[in-house]
């Protein structure tokens, strides 16, 4: 199967989502479903972004704004757009299309094209009667993944319906070009910077600039979450990575900060639904 079709959870580890595209792989389309919680914390790329729910239950967070999930939903993320996501375990499925715009300028310039029909890609929710045709085109992208040019044309298809006028009356999200933005990056650049210590609300909040009661409101009415659950779930996707190089329960507790392992096995279990140990074991160490 060719390298621009994934299976399965691919998370961001960073603030800033690096991938990597060419003229061979100018998008990626990744399916999964969900037999366990799924965590991708906020984020933001230099790609645009497709994000396709089909019975999966959570919240996803675009710009500050909350969508609720539950039945079918349709998410567009344009580039340098903060989101994130948090989906319970459900017997819901995922499709993720990420396109890069400058790889794409071999076969056709998206953003020449934009320019001059006077449009532009904002954030936003798809009225739910598109959901099928884009459901088509993302079969069309894995049946032809060995023809890029029949999938670059289910590419234009899928980015000329999502442009199309008529359709902005039905948006469920508004554009506001005055969120706060520069300060959650600030705040989630500081915190990467920091989480391997015990944090202290007060820190963070005096870092910003706030009291730490309008922090903590603010900071989860723009990422969905506790400033302390993001914080908890950073250390425990990062003890992931120590857990695979050692298998090593303490060194990947002691490696985010918890001096207790009892606490850090209970934590790891709530926010991944297994212990360490079970990880382990479901990567095959």
């Amino acid at each position: 199967m060719n390298k621009r079709i994934g299976y399965g959870k691919l998370p961001p580890t960073a603030f800033f989502e690096e991938v990597f595209f060419d003229v061979n792989r100018p998008y990626s389309l990744r399916y999964k479903t969900l037999p366990e919680k799924d965590i991708a914390l906020a984020h933001y790329a230099t790609t645009f972004e497709l994000f396709v729910s089909i019975k999966a239950i959570g919240s996803f967070f675009l710009d500050g704004q909350v969508i609720p999930l539950s039945d079918k939903h349709a998410i567009v993320v344009p580039a340098y757009t903060i989101h994130s996501v948090s989906l319970e375990p459900s017997d819901g499925e995922v499709f993720v299309l990420q396109l890069s715009f400058e790889a794409l300028k071999p076969y056709v310039d998206i953003e020449k094209l934009l320019y001059s029909g006077r449009r532009r890609i904002i954030p936003m929710e798809l009225p739910e009667m598109l959901i099928p045709f884009i459901l088509d085109k993302f079969q069309q992208l894995i049946k032809h993944d060995d023809d890029i040019l029949i999938c670059i044309n289910m590419i234009l298809n899928i980015l000329g319906t999502i442009i199309q006028p008529q359709f902005f009356d039905d948006i469920k999200i508004e554009y506001d070009d005055s969120r706060y933005s520069e300060d959650i990056q600030k705040v989630i650049n500081w915190t990467m910077t920091h989480f391997r210590k015990p944090i202290a609300l007060d820190d963070v909040a005096n870092y910003i600039g706030y009291t730490k009661s309008y922090f903590c409101t603010w900071f989860k009415n723009n990422t969905g979450m506790s400033y302390i659950q993001y914080v908890n779930a950073m250390k425990i996707n990062y003890s992931c990575e120590v857990l695979i190089e050692t298998s090593s329960i303490t060194s990947a507790s002691e490696s985010v900060g918890f001096e207790n392992i009892s606490y850090f096995i209970q934590l790891f279990k709530k926010i991944k639904g297994y212990t360490p140990k079970q990880y382990l074991r479901k990567i095959g160490k």
